[in-house]
This record gives structure tokens, C-alpha cells and sequence, in this order.
């Protein structure tokens, strides 16, 4: 029945064009792969131009498990029957004031420990933001070297040995998981496992961190030339044989 209701729902948005470009979660043809590009060619334009630009990565307090069902009908409402209190903002930076208005009418707090700031771009000044709490107090926000972007660590210097590591070390304890469950293994079984419990940590939105320094690009081929020895066959051959 969800699934029925979705699918409705989201041809009805399509058909009478509700969502807008920006929009990639849940939306055809679109997905997490298509909205980190999209982040990074804004990133790297304002750097090629010689500007300095500041995200900021919010966090609401368990969103997903407080969703105020009166307030999401009552918007749903709105956008299909029409009568929509939505305004377009063509640009502009919505400040933090603004987003903790939102916060506190749709009942989805902020968490503001985990509210960051990244700069990207060279400077000695540092990013100066605050956010209003909940009880009308104050908070700067933290400023933050990384974060995880849609299960992709993104640093201020854009580079991706952070992420790299991390991907590797996940692959590399699921292949250590694989080695003690299975004794023997053929080809087939290999792939089968290899494609569904390993390689996808390696190859995760791949086309937005493609990495190019030698040594993250050996970390990666480590961890494949260690799969290949799971093989029987293939134990006593060299990485550039198999």
C-alpha cells in the first residue's frame, strides 16, 4: 500500500512539475551519485573563480522517527488540492534564523551539536556562524576539516585519502569476514560475494571522489589483489596475472 501511495504521489509531482531541479532523492533517474555532483561543480566553479564558499551541514534530532503526521498532511494538502503557502526563493542564502523558524513550525528540531561548518577556498579567516537554538539562546557552529556527505567523507582541500581509507577499511573487514566463514571458494562464489559484500564499499558514488593519487589508487588495488587469494587457483599467481 506505501509503495502504491508513492509511486501516485510522485508521478503527480513529476506531471505537474512540484519538485524542482535541486531535487535528486527519490526522484527518477536521479540519485545520491547525482547530488554529490551536482555539490562539488557548484564547490569547484566558485573555487576556479577565485571564491571562498562556506556549507553548512545541519542534523535534525531523530527526524525519521518523529515525523508530526498532522503537519505532513496538512502540507500534502497544500501541494496537491493547491493552495500552496510555498514562496520561491531565487537566491540567496537562507540564514540560520530562517531554518530554525522552519525547524520549530514543522516540529523537526535541530540538532545543533552536529550543526558544521566546512570552508572551502584559501584564507586565514575563519568562518564566523551562529544558529538560535531552541530556548532562544545562541550557538556558533563548528568548524569542521570533513564530513560525511551522503556516505561520502568530503574534505575542506577536496581530496579523497580520508574517504579512501575509509572505504577500504570497511572492504577489507568484510573480506576478513569472508576468509574465516569460507574455506574454499570457486570462481563463481568469489564473484557472487566479492560483487555484493565487498566491491560496493570500493565503488560507493565513485564518480564524484574518482581518486587520483597513486597511493589511494594502491589502497584500493590492495584490497582486490588480497580478494583474489580467497581463490583457490588463484592463490599462487601474481595480482597482475589474475
Amino acid at each position: 500500500m506505501e509503495r502504491i501511495i508513492i509511486d501516485k504521489l510522485l508521478d503527480y509531482f513529476i506531471s505537474n512539475k512540484l519538485i524542482c531541479k535541486e531535487q535528486h532523492g527519490f526522484v527518477p533517474g536521479k540519485c545520491c551519485t547525482t547530488n554529490l555532483l551536482d555539490a562539488l561543480a557548484i564547490i569547484k566553479l566558485s573555487l576556479s573563480e577565485g571564491r571562498i564558499i562556506d556549507v553548512i551541514y545541519t542534523d535534525y534530532s531523530k527526524v525519521f522517527d518523529k515525523v508530526n503526521q498532522k503537519n505532513l498532511i496538512h502540507k500534502l494538502e497544500k501541494v496537491v488540492l493547491g493552495d500552496s503557502d510555498w514562496a520561491l526563493i531565487t537566491s540567496g542564502v537562507p540564514q540560520g534564523s530562517v531554518l530554525v523558524l522552519w525547524s520549530d513550525i514543522w516540529d523537526v528540531p535541530l540538532n545543533e551539536k552536529k550543526c558544521k561548518v566546512i570552508r572551502f577556498g584559501k584564507t586565514e579567516e575563519k568562518p564566523s556562524y551562529f544558529i538560535r537554538k531552541r530556548d532562544g539562546s545562541s550557538q556558533k557552529l563548528e568548524i569542521s576539516e570533513g564530513e560525511k556527505d551522503l556516505g561520502v567523507l568530503i574534505s575542506s582541500h577536496l581530496k579523497w585519502s580520508n574517504h579512501v581509507n575509509n572505504a577500504v577499511n570497511k572492504a577489507n573487514r568484510m573480506l576478513g569476514i569472508v576468509k574465516r566463514t569460507f574455506k574454499h571458494l570457486d570462481c563463481n562464489s568469489f564473484l557472487l560475494l566479492y560483487q555484493s559484500l565487498i566491491r560496493p564499499h570500493l565503488d560507493y558514488a565513485v564518480s564524484a571522489w574518482n581518486p587520483s593519487l597513486k597511493q589511494d589508487i594502491q589502497l584500493i588495488e590492495k584490497v582486490q589483489e588480497r580478494a583474489t587469494k580467497l581463490v583457490n587457483f588463484l592463490k599462487h599467481l601474481k595480482y597482475e596475472d589474475d
